[in-house]
């Protein structure tokens, strides 16, 4: 019966603490905007689902294929930004889908891989 004392009023500091719990994780702090995007699609910018940092320092984020009115269509974008937050550059990638899930620099070429839908 000890145990099970001890081990509940441990769970339960976990909890009050928030040590362990996923929303603990959501916690960040102050948090401030680096950029916003363009608009991909007339309306509204384009959500995103990831982010790289190339070896140039600038930061490298694909459109994702909707926004807050819905589903986008056509090519999807690449966003470069600067590291305090100057959009430096935008291009559709050719023949692709709406929808990229992510990029990254390969180490050995430099070469920029994003992952299509």
């Amino acid at each position: 019966m000890r145990k099970v004392v001890i081990g509940a009023a441990a769970l339960a500091s976990l909890v009050v603490l928030g040590i362990g719990s996923p929303v603990g994780a959501w916690n960040r702090g102050v948090v401030d905007v680096l950029a916003v995007l363009p608009e991909v699609s007339p309306g509204a910018p384009s959500s995103v689902e990831g982010l790289t940092v190339g070896p140039d320092d600038n930061i490298y984020v694909p459109s994702f294929g909707f926004n807050s009115r819905g589903a986008i269509t056509g090519n999807a974008a690449l966003f470069v930004f600067r590291p305090d937050g100057h959009l430096v550059r935008q291009v559709r990638i050719a023949h692709s889908s709406p929808h990229m899930l992510g990029l990254a620099f390969n180490p050995v070429t430099g070469d920029l891989l994003i992952c299509d839908f």
